[in-house]
């Protein structure tokens, strides 16, 4: 019996020995894992935060939105003067604005398309540079339908640049501070509805109107200056485009602006 009841004990012992064993290979096993998976972790946050764009790209992209938005609504005001300088009667000024503003509306919709088929980054640059454009012939001209034509182009540019502006600060700040970004989204694109009529009559009545579209020409480059490069290209998709649905869209909105105007 006594034998037997040393067999037992260190049959016991041996057993107690390896599930301890079994035990600490596991918990090394557990913390080998963990191990590796928190350097991935780091490595991760490190290069994200190494390839994270700076704070230029965020004024950069602000800059172009609220200067598009300026140059929209800086002519609410000032219709004697444009009709003046265009050749036209007020009645007709007043299309300088509202075609803009709807051209706008429908530039909106093209945002998905054109970041797809050029890239944010290409997309970006090309509605700024379209708004460049169009403000250096809006500046210069005295016809009215040249305006007009213009104002169109520069209404397309800064519709795809409001969605698009937005993508960018969602897509590229911290998630920390996505909340603070939105909001500084948001002041820049209201503040010019606020500011652009006052300064655009102040504009109209000590230099010229003109100048709502000069200055706003060596803003927009700046904003290229400061986020041109600084926004990550993306991918390129080839998405087929619905131009008869986008034809549809814009008939009926210049046909609702013909028919307010008129």
């Amino acid at each position: 019996m006594k034998n037997h009841g040393c067999a037992f004990d260190s049959y016991s012992l041996l057993s107690n020995y390896l599930v301890e064993c079994e035990i600490r290979k596991n918990v090394n096993s557990l913390y080998n894992t963990y191990g590796q998976h928190r350097k991935r972790l780091n490595d991760y946050i490190s290069a994200n935060m190494k390839n994270r764009p700076s704070s230029r790209l965020f004024w950069g992209v602000g800059l172009a939105l609220s200067t598009s938005a300026f140059i929209a609504v800086a002519v609410q005001n000032i219709f004697p003067y444009l009709a003046g300088s265009l050749t036209t009667s007020d009645h007709h000024a007043v299309w300088v604005l509202t075609f803009m503003v709807m051209n706008w509306a429908v530039g909106s919709t093209l945002m998905p398309w054109v970041s797809a088929r050029m890239g944010i980054r290409g997309a970006f640059n090309g509605s700024v540079l379209a708004l460049i454009f169009s403000s250096a012939i809006c500046a210069s001209t005295s016809n009215i339908w040249v305006m007009l034509l213009f104002r169109g182009v520069q209404g397309l540019g800064a519709g795809i640049l409001v969605p698009l502006s937005q993508t960018i600060f969602i897509r590229y700040s911290a998630p920390d501070r996505r909340s603070l970004m939105m909001s500084l989204w948001t002041n820049a694109m209201l503040i010019p509805f606020y500011i652009g009529p006052f300064i655009g009559g102040w504009l109209a009545t000590v230099v010229s109107w003109r100048y709502i579209f000069v200055l706003s020409i060596p803003l927009f480059v700046l904003s290229m200056w400061l986020s041109g490069k600084e926004i990550p290209d993306s991918a390129r998709l080839t998405k087929p485009f619905d131009g008869i649905g986008f034809l549809m869209l814009y008939g009926f909105v210049v046909s609702v602006q013909f028919i307010m105007g008129v």
